[in-house]
This record gives C-alpha cells, sequence and structure tokens, in this order.
C-alpha cells in the first residue's frame, strides 16, 4: 500500500487549504480520487471512467476485498450499518460540474447492488429511473452534462434491511433552459433525441425536423427554412430507443409515452411562432408573423385547441374592470413573454409527471428505515446571473451553513476543541444569508413587496436592495469594465453584486419580477385547461 493510500483519515483534520489542496493533488496525480477529511470524503471529478471499469465491476471487486481505501462505496455501506440504529443521509455536495450526479449514481447502484434482496426488478428500476431523469432533466452546458435541478431519493428497506422501494424528490427544477441557452449551452437532452432519434413515423406523426429548425434548440442565427443541423450530435438511434424502453421497464403505457411525445413536439412548435408590430394598429399591438402561421397551425393541432383561440390567446391579455372583461392587445415583447410562460409550464409539468412516473414505479407499501442520497444543485460562478442562479446560490448559501454548523465544526469540537477554526479560515455565512432572507430588508422580501405594486420594475427593486442595505458588507455595486458595457444589453441600474462564500456574482435583475410572479394570463389558462383535463392523471 502506498503512503498516501495508508494515510489515517484523520491526519487531514486541522491541515490548511494549501496543505489541503497539495495533498488532493499528489492523490489525483496517484490515481487516487477520493480523500478522507475526518468523516467527510472529498472525491476529485476524473472527467473519466475511474479504473477503466464500470461501476458493477468496482463493486464487485470492492464487495471481494472491502479494500479500506477511500471509496464512496464505503461512505454507502457506512449509512447502511449505521441506518439499523437510525435512519441516515448523504449529502453530496460540490459547485457546477463537480461530478454530484455520477457520484449520486454511484452510491445508489452499490446499495441496489448489495442490498436488493434480490429483487432485479426493483434494482433495475432504480438505475434506470436515473437514466429516464437525465433525458429529462439534464443538459449540455460549457462544464459537462449537468443536472439542472437538485433531488433527494430515499431509499426504503424492510425490517430485515433490504431494500423495498424509493421515494424521489426534486426542487429547483430549471425550467427557463426550455426558452433561453447561454451561448455554447444547449436545451434539455431529450428534445434532441426526439428530432434526430426518434423513429420516422414519430417524427413524421409530430411534425418534427432538425434541431436547427426549431428557436428553443437553436438561437444562434435561427432561421424557418434549413434542413441541415449546423453540428450533428453524436447520438444515435438506440439512444432514443434505449428512453423508450427505460418508460416500458417502469410501466409507462403506450398512450402516455405518445403523450410525452406530443407535450415535447408541441413546446417546439409553440417556440417558433413569433411576433411583429400590426402596421394597421396605433397601439404597438402584435401580430403573429405570416411565416409563423404554421407552427401556429401545428401547436393548435397539438394542443387540440381552436387555432383563433390560441392566437388571440398569445397576442392579447384579458383584464376585469369594475367586474367588466377586458381584452387589452399586447405588444410583441410581452407576446414573447407570453409564448415562453407558456412552455415553460407545460414543461415543468411534464417533468413533474415523470418523477411521478418514477416513483409509481418504485413505491412500496411499508418499511422501516430508509438512506436519503442528496444530489444537491452546485453553486453557479458565472459572469452575470439571473433569477435562477439568485435562487441556486441562496440555497449553496444555507448548505454551506448547514455543513459547517453541523457536520465540520461538531467534529472538530470533538477532536481539538474550537481553536482549529480560524486556522480553517470557515466562511461565516449569516451575513450573507440575512442579505436574501431578513424580513424587512432581505431581498427576498423586498422582491415580493415589488411584484406587489400596480406597475413593478426591475430599476425600483434594484435601488430598495441598495437604500435598504446600506453599507452591507456582503452587497457591492458591480464594476463593469469599460469595453463591456458597449455591448451590455442591461443597464447598470438592474444590477447588484453579491459577495458569497464561493466568489462573487453580479445578478442581473431585469427578468427578477417576472420570474418571481411566474404565472400564466387568464386567457391562457382557460385555453389550456382542456389539454391538461385530457391528460389527466396524465398532467
Amino acid at each position: 500500500m502506498s503512503e498516501l493510500s495508508a494515510t489515517p483519515k484523520s491526519t487531514l483534520i486541522g491541515c490548511d487549504e494549501n496543505e489541503l489542496l497539495h495533498y488532493l493533488h499528489d492523490r489525483y496525480t496517484a490515481n487516487h480520487i477520493y480523500t478522507y477529511v475526518g468523516s467527510i470524503l472529498i472525491a476529485v471529478n476524473p472527467h473519466q471512467q475511474a479504473d477503466n471499469l464500470s461501476v458493477y465491476e468496482q463493486i464487485k471487486d470492492y464487495q471481494q476485498s472491502r479494500d479500506i481505501m477511500p471509496h464512496i462505496f464505503i461512505v454507502g455501506d457506512k449509512a447502511y450499518h449505521d441506518m439499523i440504529k437510525k435512519n441516515q443521509s448523504i449529502i453530496i455536495l460540490g459547485e457546477l460540474g463537480a461530478g454530484k450526479t455520477e457520484t449520486s449514481k454511484c452510491v445508489l447502484q452499490y446499495l441496489t447492488e448489495s442490498y436488493s434482496g434480490g429483487n432485479d426488478l426493483m434494482k433495475e428500476r432504480f438505475i434506470k429511473c436515473n437514466l429516464l431523469l437525465e433525458a429529462f432533466g439534464n443538459a449540455k452546458t460549457i462544464h459537462n452534462n449537468s443536472s439542472r435541478f437538485g433531488k433527494i431519493f430515499e431509499v426504503h428497506f424492510n425490517n430485515e434491511y433490504q431494500i423495498v422501494g424509493g421515494i424521489l424528490s426534486y426542487y429547483l427544477f430549471e425550467k427557463s433552459r426550455v426558452c433561453v441557452q447561454t451561448k455554447g449551452e444547449e436545451n434539455y437532452h431529450i428534445f434532441y433525441h426526439l428530432c434526430v432519434n426518434a423513429p420516422e413515423d414519430i417524427r413524421n406523426t409530430l411534425q418534427l425536423s432538425s434541431p436547427h429548425n426549431f428557436y428553443y434548440l437553436n438561437h444562434e442565427d435561427y432561421n424557418f427554412t434549413s434542413k441541415q443541423l449546423r453540428n450533428p450530435r453524436p447520438d444515435n438511434i438506440t439512444d432514443f430507443i434505449k428512453y423508450d424502453r427505460i418508460m416500458d421497464c417502469i410501466d409507462i403505457s403506450q398512450q402516455d409515452k405518445f403523450n410525452i411525445y406530443n407535450t415535447l413536439a408541441l413546446i417546439l412548435h409553440l417556440g417558433n411562432i413569433n411576433f411583429e408590430n400590426d402596421p394597421k394598429s396605433t397601439q404597438y399591438e402584435c401580430k403573429i408573423i405570416s411565416m409563423s402561421e404554421q407552427a401556429l397551425t401545428i401547436t393548435a393541432k397539438l394542443l387540440n385547441v381552436n387555432i383563433d383561440d390560441l392566437r388571440n390567446a398569445l397576442t392579447t391579455k384579458i383584464s376585469m374592470i369594475n367586474k367588466t372583461v377586458i381584452s387589452c392587445p399586447l405588444t410583441v415583447l410581452e407576446a414573447q413573454t407570453v409564448r415562453d410562460k407558456l412552455a415553460k409550464t407545460i414543461y415543468a409539468r411534464l417533468f413533474n409527471q415523470i418523477v411521478d412516473f418514477v416513483n409509481k414505479s418504485i413505491s412500496f407499501n411499508s418499511s422501516t428505515s430508509y438512506i436519503s442520497i442528496h444530489d444537491t444543485i452546485g453553486f453557479e460562478y458565472v459572469h452575470i446571473g439571473s433569477f435562477e442562479q439568485f435562487c441556486i446560490n441562496y440555497y449553496n448559501e444555507k448548505i454551506h451553513k448547514f455543513r459547517n454548523d453541523h457536520l465540520v465544526k461538531n467534529e472538530i469540537l470533538c477532536e481539538e476543541e474550537d481553536r482549529i477554526l480560524n486556522k480553517l479560515g470557515f466562511t461565516n455565512t449569516e451575513e450573507c444569508i440575512n442579505l436574501f432572507e431578513a424580513p424587512i430588508t432581505g431581498c427576498f422580501y423586498l422582491l415580493d413587496e415589488e411584484s406587489k405594486l400596480p406597475e413593478p420594475t426591475s430599476a425600483h427593486f434594484t435601488n430598495e436592495v441598495y437604500s435598504k442595505n446600506k453599507g452591507h458588507a456582503k452587497l457591492k455595486r458591480p464594476q463593469i469594465l469599460r469595453s463591456v458595457t458597449t455591448t451590455r444589453k442591461v443597464p447598470d441600474n438592474h444590477d447588484f453584486l453579491i459577495k458569497h462564500f464561493s466568489g462573487d456574482v453580479s445578478y442581473s435583475t431585469t427578468q427578477f419580477i417576472e420570474k418571481n410572479i411566474d404565472i400564466l394570463p387568464y386567457s391562457l389558462i382557460t385555453l389550456i385547461h382542456l389539454f391538461f383535463f385530457m391528460y389527466v392523471p396524465f398532467f
């Protein structure tokens, strides 16, 4: 055994940041991606399959040797044996692209391989459910294939401590990605599989073609006529068949599968509906452009609604004044916002239904104990963040505080008292958390108050944040380089910078109010009610 691998797990308690990084680098160079710091396991993402073995082969190798080398399987094994006394949680933390989802899959696969009690069907469903969730909830980002939601997987056991089923819950699902992606990133995988890899009869029925022909999949150099995908994906026809068969495995009916594909297609066609100013109007009202008429027709058909009703719902809004219903025309920007809200609402409901299908496939009658695996959504360090990054990074501040308060501090106090805390340089996140959630002065409180105003604006909200938090150590005005301001689309008075534990992030507040309210117009709610009703219990 090498000197590195023989190092006791308690050795690193009390080391400073430089010592820890140097030690991790040495182990990584020696092909050891796991390292203990007390009871915490640090995993350095190798961006490849470790040891050139499949997870299944690694599990069998570990079960035969019971190697004491640091490994995620040991964490799973310890959680299982401690669960006999008390329910356990495994919390997997890390920034975006750190490999949290792969680590959670390794833990889950270890538990199902080791303690399924011979229930091969349940074991298979646990693994395949994860793959299905990746298709609908993962996307290519500038880092890697990233989960765009956080999830908690509870693995439940009977009185003989064998797996009987599970419960999946999720949070902070990034539904805005359906309509907008950062340059160099993509939409959710399932859209590309459907457009490129689905059998021809399905694509013909749903009138699908190359991803390059759909606005939600191709924001750069978008046009309606190109038939070629500029950057063909390496996927092949077997990928779509794989996900189709996974749905069979978890008992999704043929009709429900078609409903899923129908819903994905209508979102894509909906995104191709665009608007222009109506030259006959003097009130800046808009109309659907002639090139979008085909997309409008297809969307109405897939939604099973009247085409004129859909047209009116996308280009007008209904207001109630003195108990009188008044229809008001929308501007181009307002119509685009309504269209995108509809697309995001439908996909969010679809994802929720996929989770329901997963939970039904691994349901159980009773259990005596469980292990919950928390695949957290990582901190997002971006040049300019929006409301999604704002919420995600607030969540990470809370998780960071929990880790410090309930894991690291408690363990160190038992070992060497609190004299080590200063050496470790713990970041106090209380100030930053208060900036988000404090009554009267917190950003969330101020945002809710702004949203209640008759005419809320992002500029007024931003000014209120600065006004109520003068001199706050964690709040700064962004310093925008002169060379950058010429290409910025966001005015400086719509920004603020927060000094997070993991780094400084500037946020553009231009869409905070819309995303915080996030309610469909009444005209669309009544229009699509029939669509949702048709697919009950699908939706």
